[in-house]
């Protein structure tokens, strides 16, 4: 697919122009009644502020634009993307204010009305895996109590071995999750102790004033337009050939008038903004009605949803933002990284093939092996066509046989690459070795490193926080896979 096709979807590019169309609309469309609003939650949301975080809810009082991620709110970060994303929001714009010319503010929006606890509740450090054991309520996660977590990690943390960096940045996780109400409350102080002498804004969408702001839209949806819109959207994308990432509903809903968050399944249904909460189709737009954004950080299949969304950004009025691909991380410890240079590689040739394929150029299918193949056939076929002009000139209505004999025989030539391949591996052992421990570093599991790994496995591998150094690298307006060797 190339830009033209995604473009009647959603912004696409990544240059600094582009930014510059999405302010000048932005600057029409965005209300100074939103703007007020806005300042005057997220200096509720978020006492006691810092220089940096008072001096972003200055510039965003004066016009200030902003650059927004968002993420469920992990026990611990959960894996390592977490805080790879904040710090390439600050990244971002840090980047942008200079390429617009306006001072652009970072934002890390809590997904805290999020209902489903076990996609939140577990985090992997030094190859141990925690799991908060907590009764499902079934209603957002963000307004669960967080004592017994405090508890159970501390439980957790005397029981593994951690470097001086990691048991820190833990010891002050487990501070908030004691010492605040909710996990929102300890999410919001987590990012904050990590992030605010840059300048990043915590906002929670679980918010009676900014619901109350957004009524209009809740109201839209609960009549079905807003609903029949992305529905429509969705079709043309499919059409197009592509799987819709979330399913669009008739109503993109839930009710939180119980403690439960439940799914409204009519149209017309009487709801208070306090207890409406959007569904992941109807967030995106509440998102940016509120915010003065210029671009959304997230992942590919975050991002893909929002494509469902485009023309319910037009019919409302509001102006999309750039969708901008979050970069990732993979942390290498020196032994691995000399297990790269031992085998002659760089890591971009590693990321860019699977062990597989690395082991069969290695090893020589693609070239010797190959060759040999072709040699080692050439007897075999010789002898083949030989006893197949012998057997036509008995049997002439026999030649199809014959023709058939000869593919048949040279497939199975051909297939004894796969057995040298092995005899060749079961000769190579250090070898394989070798490039198998490169791999399952890699990939952990079968998944990139950073969706498997947390941040605190980056501490680990480097003795330090590397959030500097990420925010550094990031800078760019092109974002990309950011490796670090500790």
């Amino acid at each position: 697919m190339d830009g033209k096709e995604v473009n009647p979807f959603g912004k696409s590019g990544l240059t600094a122009e582009n930014y510059r169309i999405v302010k000048e609309k932005k600057e029409v469309s965005y209300s100074d009644r939103a703007r007020k609003m806005l300042v005057e939650v997220l200096k509720r949301q978020n006492p006691k502020l810092s220089k940096q975080e008072s001096q972003s809810l200055d510039d965003i009082a004066r016009g200030a634009f902003t650059v927004t991620t968002g993420h469920q709110l992990m026990v611990c970060g959960g894996s390592a993307f977490f805080e790879v994303k904040i710090a390439s929001t600050i990244a971002l714009a840090k980047t942008l204010s200079e390429d617009v010319d306006h001072p652009v503010i970072p934002i890390f929006w809590m997904a805290s009305e999020d209902h489903d606890f076990e996609e939140i509740a577990s985090f992997e450090i030094n190859g141990h895996l925690f799991t908060w054991k907590h009764e499902l309520l079934g209603g957002p996660v963000g307004r669960m109590s967080t004592l017994d977590l405090a508890s159970q990690l501390e439980t957790f943390i005397a029981q593994i071995e951690l470097n001086d960096a990691q048991r820190a940045l833990l010891l002050a996780r487990i501070e908030a999750y004691k010492s605040e109400p909710d996990l929102s409350s300890a999410t919001r102080r987590i990012v904050r102790e990590w992030a605010k002498d840059l300048g990043v804004l915590v906002l929670d969408g679980d918010d009676v004033q900014l619901k109350e702001f957004a009524s209009h839209l809740w109201d839209k949806e609960l009549r079905g337009e807003l609903g029949k819109e992305i529905k429509s959207q969705t079709i043309k994308l499919q059409d197009a050939g592509y799987k819709a990432q979330v399913f669009p509903r008739e109503v993109n809903l839930f009710s939180l008038e119980s403690e439960l968050r439940i799914r409204i399944d009519k149209l017309n249904h009487k709801l208070s903004p306090v207890h409406t909460s959007p569904n992941a189709l109807l967030r995106p737009i509440f998102q940016e009605y509120v915010l003065p954004n210029l671009a959304y950080i997230g992942g590919g299949g975050e991002l893909a949803y929002w494509l469902q969304l485009s023309s319910t950004f037009e019919m409302l009025d509001i102006t999309m933002p750039v969708l901008y691909l979050r970069d990732s991380l993979l942390c290498v410890p020196l032994k691995i990284d000399r297990k790269v240079r031992q085998e002659n590689l760089t890591w971009t040739e590693v990321m860019n093939s699977s062990k597989e394929t690395m082991l069969k150029d290695k090893l020589g299918y693609y070239s010797n092996l190959s060759l040999e193949t072709i040699e080692l056939s050439k007897p075999l076929l010789s002898s083949i066509d030989q006893w197949n002009r012998s057997f036509v000139a008995l049997y002439p209505e026999l030649q199809q046989h014959a023709e058939a004999l000869r593919h048949k025989m040279k497939k199975i030539s051909d297939k004894t690459i796969e057995q040298r391949f092995r005899t060749t591996k079961s000769r190579s052992e250090e070898e394989v070795k070798r490039i198998g421990e490169i791999y399952d570093h890699l990939n952990p599991s079968k998944v990139f490193w950073e969706r498997k790994s947390s941040y605190l496995d980056a501490v680990g591998i480097l003795g330090f926080d590397p959030r500097n150094i990420l925010v550094e690298k990031m800078s760019t307006i092109i974002p990309g896979t950011h490796i670090l060797i500790g």
